[in-house]
């Protein structure tokens, strides 16, 4: 599913490349790059560290805490993304 909704919000900002005035557009464009922002900058570094092995005892709880609080940001993006998505096509359908 996850493809599918990066393929689709990959196509919206084709179709609106024309209809630049409605900003409500490229919401989900903006949640499509904030989750993958969150991803490769904040979730990708500290799993390499935690699978390396390169975390301190002291150094595991605040990785941790910050691990899960990115990551119910990303899961709340990420549920608000295919709404996004229904909202714009019909925009563009109507």
């Amino acid at each position: 599913m996850a493809p599918l909704l990066v393929l689709m919000s990959i196509l919206c900002l084709f179709l609106t490349w024309q209809n630049r005035k409605k900003i409500f557009v490229y919401y989900p464009l903006i949640v499509l790059f904030s989750i993958l922002l969150i991803t490769f900058t904040i979730h990708f570094p500290i799993n390499d560290q935690f699978f390396n092995l390169t975390v301190s005892k002291n150094e595991a709880h605040y990785l941790i805490n910050k691990w899960i609080y990115w990551h119910y940001l990303r899961v709340l993006l990420s549920f608000l993304l295919p709404f996004f998505i229904v909202k714009y096509f019909k925009q563009i359908l109507n």
